[in-house]
């Protein structure tokens, strides 16, 4: 069931720019993957509950014109974000998943600054953090840099028989070329799934990409990670504590906006195919 105001006026907003052959799901679900939100409370509760700590105000602020994000030589450019890890395959004890540059009248968790060496052929980034808002992080946290990737044909993915992506996996290099894939199999609720999609593909499906990426990266919950503080950890008590847009449900993103998102995703077509005389290392 539609629970938001929102979607009937998103509706009237992308008729007019339906495209030949596209949905009107997937017209709407554009103008919510553009659509910047705000924080709580706000006077437009359908799109309110940003934050209280986040990296981006929409998903098409990440994922410009649905391309790969742009890389340049200092601090971190859009698209791009800071991830915590460690050996236990969990984030920073205080700090989460992810590295939140902004705040909704709390103080950022820190300020990134990147430099860049060459190691032969390759361009390492450094990554420095400076004004860590609550503390050191854990010795044991490891730092990386990642850029957000292009969407184009994503949804193509989700019509993949499992059998197709499992028949490929080659994780002892049996056939000699050097690269050895492995399938990503995932345990959820006691029964193995193939992940597809994110960061090494450890989300099943584009609605759970979805959902993780509003949970991550805007601080919004859903009917997947209804949290309303987004990625603050038990020691950000402020930030658990800072208002937020759930509604009666106690979610601020119903599924039926997450499904919309997800409608756009699946209509966006494959990119063109590379051309084969170019070289890989031109």
């Amino acid at each position: 069931m539609v629970s938001r105001r929102l979607i009937v006026a998103l509706a009237v907003t992308a008729v007019p720019v339906v495209a030949s052959g596209a949905s009107l799901d997937a017209s709407i679900g554009r103008e919510l993957f553009d659509r910047n939100w705000v924080s709580a409370p706000s006077s437009t509760k359908s799109n309110d509950g940003l934050g209280p700590l986040y990296n981006a105000t929409s998903c098409g602020s990440c994922h410009t014109r649905n391309a790969n994000a742009e890389l340049d030589e200092s601090g971190v450019p859009p698209g791009t974000i800071v991830r915590f890890g460690n050996a236990k395959g969990t984030g920073d004890a205080i700090y989460g998943r992810q590295l939140q540059t902004r705040g909704v009248g709390l103080p950022s968790e820190a300020n990134p600054d990147i430099t860049w060496t060459m190691e032969g052929s390759r361009r390492v980034p450094a990554i420095k953090l400076f004004s860590q808002a609550y503390g050191p992080l854990a010795g044991e946290t490891k730092i990386a840099l990642r850029r957000s990737s292009s969407l184009f044909g994503i949804g193509l993915l989700a019509h993949l028989g499992d059998e197709e992506i499992l028949k490929r996996a080659d994780p002892n290099d049996a056939n000699g070329d050097g690269i050895s894939g492995r399938a990503a199999m995932l345990t959820i609720d006691g029964t193995q799934l193939l992940g597809r999609f994110g960061w090494k593909a450890t989300q099943v499906d584009l609605a759970a990409q979805t959902s993780m990426a509003l949970r991550n990266d805007l601080g919004l919950s859903t009917p997947a990670h209804r949290e309303p503080w987004g990625d603050c950890t038990e020691i950000q008590r402020a930030c658990r504590a800072a208002p937020n847009g759930a509604e009666a449900d106690g979610i601020e993103i119903p599924k039926s906006v997450v499904d919309l998102i997800v409608a756009y995703l699946e209509s966006l077509p494959a990119p063109a195919p590379a051309d084969p005389e170019r070289g890989g290392r031109t």
